[in-house]
């Protein structure tokens, strides 16, 4: 009950970290319902295929014994052969049938989880011998979902078996004293209709059991908003302390750039909101280079600094408004804004001169 009112406080879907960490301890979502209708399957399919061979084989076996009663004396010195001659025999006939069961479960499990390795379910764990949590598996949701499941299943099943042997049952009557040849195959008819109506009925409970599996998991993994934030914590750092460093960061930027300011040759500004610096030194630079830019108050505080320390401050929207888009701090001038930019210089170093 506890574990039932821990899952409805969950109510934040499971992320992909939640989902793969789940997986690899072999939380999936598993029907083995489809599973048992895949076996079941193969079986009806390989006796409809191969039960022919199968039959041929082991009568030509049982024919060569019977007919040679002097090799069938059993004593200490022939029945070890005897027996391994039979058991070989039986391998080799029931071959088919095995490989085909084996490849159904594989298949059958692969095709809905895919695969998944994990020692987890291997490792001991002493608290499932426990009395006391034993009761609590027992009386637990899930323990009685799967108990309603299995009694639907075999009542379904019988019903279903015993509407076709009622249907079949005076042909059978009917074979009583009838020649074993004629009886043998009139009764394998009947197993095998019978065995495809449960597998038919099987494989609607399977589809069903299926998205019943599926809701489970999705149920069983989901996590409360606290959970949630935990794992961001992990995954990608406190979220106060990273705003803390991108702080920390942003203020060492505006410092740097503050103090490489006085170094700008001109300042181009749109009047009120933006302020772009620039620096060009031909003997160290291929292009000339932002050094800092800023909006509003920070562009305000470029052009002051800019002031005090005698740098032009050119008025330009659009070049101001280009140069800010198109460059960060540090970055040289783009090809296409070259022109405007080496006129604007021009025109700084043009002003010099003649303050000179």
């Amino acid at each position: 009950m506890a574990d039932e009112q821990s899952l409805q406080e969950k109510t934040q879907d499971a992320t992909p970290k939640r989902r793969g960490d789940a997986r690899r301890e072999g939380q999936v979502a598993r029907s083995l319902e489809l599973a048992s209708s895949a076996v079941l399957g193969a079986a009806l399919g390989s006796f409809l295929l191969f039960g022919g061979w199968m039959r041929e084989q082991l009568g030509q076996y049982l024919g060569a014994r019977l007919t040679l009663p002097a090799r069938l004396d059993l004593n200490l010195e022939n029945t070890p052969a005897l027996l391994q001659e039979a058991g070989g025999q039986a391998i080799q006939v029931l071959t088919p049938l095995l490989l085909a069961l084996a490849g159904a479960a594989l298949l059958a499990h692969v095709g809905q989880v895919g695969l998944v390795f994990t020692g987890k379910s291997l490792a001991p764990d002493w608290s499932r011998i426990s009395p006391l949590n034993g009761l609590k598996q027992m009386f637990a949701l899930r323990s009685l979902t799967e108990l309603i499941k299995s009694l639907l299943k075999v009542g379904l099943v019988g019903f279903v078996a015993w509407l076709v042997i009622e249907r079949e049952l005076p042909a059978l009557l009917g074979l009583v004293f009838a020649d074993p040849a004629q009886f043998l195959p009139a009764l394998g008819g009947v197993v095998v209709r019978m065995t495809g109506w449960v597998l038919a009925l099987l494989l609607v409970l399977a589809a069903a059991d299926v998205t019943f599996q599926r809701w489970d998991l999705s149920r069983r993994l989901k996590m409360s908003v606290q959970d949630v934030r935990e794992e961001m914590k992990q995954s990608e750092g406190d979220p106060l302390l990273k705003r803390r460093q991108r702080g920390i960061q942003q203020e060492t930027a505006y410092n740097r750039m503050i103090r490489d300011l006085p170094r700008a040759d001109v300042v181009v500004a749109n009047p009120i909101h933006l302020a772009v610096a620039l620096q060009y030194d031909p003997a160290q630079m291929r292009a000339p280079r932002v050094i800092a830019k800023g909006r509003r108050l920070v562009a305000q505080r470029i052009k002051d600094i800019a002031r005090e320390h005698g740098i032009p401050v050119i008025e330009d929207k659009p070049l101001a408004r280009s140069l800010f888009k198109a460059c960060a701090v540090g970055a040289e001038v783009p090809g296409e804004l070259y022109r405007a930019v080496a006129e604007l210089l021009a025109f700084v170093y043009r002003l010099k001169r003649r303050s000179a």
